[in-house]
């Protein structure tokens, strides 16, 4: 769902439903894209790591 809604244009809808699949537990490969380095406990997306 999260894809078909990228491919839309709408961005802000696709990353709403990409946090609640990680949220959820989705496996890595579908929000390896948006958050390469994974979330923060707090949301925010962790900065690469070197």
């Amino acid at each position: 769902m999260a894809w078909i809604r990228e491919k839309a244009g709408d961005q802000e809808g696709a990353e709403t439903l990409y946090r609640q699949a990680a949220d959820a537990g989705a496996s890595r490969l579908s929000i390896d894209r948006w958050w390469p380095y994974g979330l923060n406990p707090d949301g925010s997306p962790t900065p690469p790591w070197f």
